[in-house]
């Protein structure tokens, strides 16, 4: 019965098709994000299966919808994957790299310039899927996942991670690098929080009272801005800890929103250049918006 929706080859509406391969790009950049932060994590094998397998799958239903099933509807696994990509090769749909025997070709046929490039100069942004690296990896993960290891135990290499890696070119997924700069972000903000602990604990040993005799001293310590001598000082600013007007940031932050990096002279507090990047980023967009 019509539903009045349209479907894919796999009965899912558009929209649910969408949300399945949103899910399986950032389950591929959530594995390959942990796998290229640590090589050899616990469970390391486990999440090259997984980051394998969803990277495929999704390349796979963006070009040739409806082929990550097998006879029975069932979704490929990485092995029949790889195989259904060197069947395309065979069957000339695909090319195999020159310089890169094994590895199988998908063209973009749109390659991109950047304003930083020479006129007329352009980035390819062919996927190159390396079937043999690929399937060796997955070859050296079995023996842990499936209990035989043994004396010949393999485990993998920086080879099969960057086989993985190459997989993000392609339009399906493109979704490492925000995996990245979110793992990125929360280091940032643990390395903050840890500071800010810190902060508070130093605060209740020296007290209130030297705690406002230091923020009296910040006044002469700090070197602010001087057209000539110090072009790049700022003043003093609030500490977001202590909330005391000693906060002596070392230089502006990079979008000039009074979030740069440095140390409360009053509790110690201190802010890397990572978090002020971070925070200026906040509240550039919270600028931005407001014009709107």
């Amino acid at each position: 019965m019509y539903d009045g929706e349209d479907h894919d080859e796999n009965g899912l509406t558009f929209g649910q098709a969408d949300d399945e391969q949103r899910r399986r790009a950032e389950k591929y950049a959530e594995c390959t994000a942990q796998l290229s932060a640590a090589p050899d994590p616990a469970g390391a094998e486990s999440l090259f299966d997984t980051g394998f397998t969803n990277g495929l799958v999704a390349i796979v239903v963006h070009e040739w919808p409806g082929q990550e099933h097998d006879a029975r509807g069932r979704t490929l696994p990485a092995s029949a994957l790889l195989k259904l990509i060197e069947q395309k090769a065979a069957d000339g749909v695909l090319a195999e790299a020159a310089d890169a025997p094994g590895t199988y070709v998908i063209p973009e046929p749109n390659p991109v310039s950047f304003s930083w490039m020479e006129d007329g100069e352009e980035i390819s942004l062919d996927t190159r899927i390396d079937v043999a690296t690929l399937r060796d990896g997955l070859e050296a993960t079995q023996h842990i996942r499936h209990a035989r290891a043994g004396s010949s135990t393999r485990w993998l290499e920086e080879r099969h991670i960057e086989a993985l890696v190459a997989l993000d070119y392609r339009q399906a997924l493109h979704a490492l690098s925000n995996e990245e700069e979110n793992r990125d972000w929360e280091r940032v903000r643990a390395e903050d929080r840890h500071s800010v602990e810190q902060a508070v604990d130093h605060l209740a040993l020296i007290g209130d009272d030297e705690a406002d005799r230091r923020a009296e001293a910040a006044r002469r310590l700090h070197t602010g801005y001087h057209p000539k001598e110090n072009p790049d000082g700022v003043e003093l600013s609030d500490c977001p800890v202590c909330w005391r007007q000693a906060f002596s940031a070392t230089c502006e932050d990079e979008l000039a929103m009074g979030q740069g990096p440095g140390q409360c002279f009053a509790c110690g507090y201190e802010r890397s250049p990572s978090m002020s990047y971070h925070l200026a980023t906040i509240e550039h967009f919270k600028v931005r918006w407001g014009d709107y």
